[in-house]
C-alpha cells in the first residue's frame, strides 16, 4: 500500500509494478483510485499503473487545508518523483481531468500524453457554483443520507448503472473530509484559454449519456488541443464512462498508450 510524502500531504496510489512505460490515473469526484480498476487490468500486464487517490477521497491522508486542482497536479508530479520515473501518459476523468490538464500545463516534461474523459477545462458557472455550493452544505449538514447518495449517483451515473458499491464506499467517507475538495471543485480557475499551449498527444473520451460535461464542451476542448484528434463517444456510458463501458474505453485507452507511452 504505497504512500508519498508530498506537498505536505500523505498521498496514497496503487502501484501495478513492474519496468514498463508508466500510466497515471486521476479519478473523480467522490470516487476514489479503484474506480480505474478496469483498465489497470487491461494495462498492467505491459505498463506500470499509477492510481492515485486524490486529497479528501480514499485513503490519502491530507492537513484538511484549502487547495486548487494545480495543488492535485504537483501531487501527482510528487507521485511520479517517488516512482523514480520521468515521465507517464496522464489518464483523468472529470476532477481528474482537471487535474491532469493542470499537469501538462505545469510540468509539460513530464507528460508524454493526455486522455481526459468527460471533463473540461472551463470554471464553472455561477449558477452551478450556487447549486455546488448548497450540495456540500447539505453534505456537511445532514451527512450520506441515502436520498443525497441516490442523488448523487444519478449524476455520476447513466440510466441503468448499479451504482450500489460505490454509494457504500461514499458512505464511508466522512463529510468533512471532502468539505475541502467540494471547495476545489467549486472554485476552479478556467484553463481554456491555455489549452494551446498543452502541445503533447492528446484523447479526449465522453459518454454518449453524460449530463454533466455537454458534446459540444468536449469537441470545443479537443479542438483547442494541438494534439487532439477527435472525441471517442462511449455508447451508452453516462459521466462514469470508465466503468459504465469499460470494455470501449479499455479498446481506445491501449491504442492510445501504447502508440504514446
Amino acid at each position: 500500500m504505497p504512500f508519498a510524502e508530498v506537498n505536505g500531504q500523505r498521498i496514497h496510489f496503487s502501484d501495478s509494478g513492474g519496468d514498463g512505460p508508466v500510466v497515471v490515473f486521476s479519478h473523480g469526484f467522490f470516487m476514489d483510485h479503484e474506480m480505474f480498476a478496469p483498465q489497470v487490468e487491461e494495462l498492467r500486464p505491459t505498463y506500470r499503473c499509477l492510481s492515485v487517490d486524490a486529497r479528501g477521497f480514499g485513503l490519502t491522508e491530507s492537513d484538511g487545508a484549502p487547495f486548487t486542482y494545480w495543488d492535485l497536479a504537483d501531487d501527482l508530479v510528487g507521485v511520479l518523483d517517488v516512482v523514480g520515473t520521468p515521465q507517464a501518459v496522464f489518464v483523468g476523468l472529470s476532477q481528474g481531468g482537471f487535474t491532469t490538464l493542470r499537469v501538462a500545463l505545469g510540468a509539460p516534461g513530464r507528460v508524454r500524453g493526455i486522455v481526459l474523459l468527460d471533463t473540461s477545462p472551463d470554471a464553472e458557472p455561477e449558477e452551478a457554483k450556487a447549486l455546488y455550493r448548497e450540495t456540500r452544505d447539505a453534505l456537511v449538514t445532514n451527512g450520506w443520507t441515502d436520498e443525497f447518495a441516490s442523488a448523487m449517483a444519478g449524476m455520476l451515473f447513466g440510466p441503468g448503472f448499479d451504482a450500489s458499491a460505490w454509494i457504500e464506499r461514499w458512505k464511508a467517507n466522512p463529510p468533512e473530509r471532502i468539505a475541502p475538495a467540494f471547495d476545489a471543485l467549486i472554485d476552479r480557475d478556467s484553463v481554456t484559454d491555455r489549452l494551446g499551449d498543452i502541445t503533447c498527444p492528446a484523447l479526449v473520451i465522453r459518454g454518449e449519456l453524460d449530463a454533466t460535461m455537454s458534446a459540444e464542451q468536449t469537441e470545443a476542448m479537443c479542438a483547442a488541443l494541438p494534439g487532439c484528434s477527435g472525441v471517442v463517444t462511449i455508447p451508452g456510458a453516462g459521466h462514469t464512462s470508465n466503468l459504465e463501458n469499460h470494455q470501449a474505453v479499455n479498446e481506445v485507452l491501449r491504442a492510445f498508450v501504447v502508440e504514446h507511452a
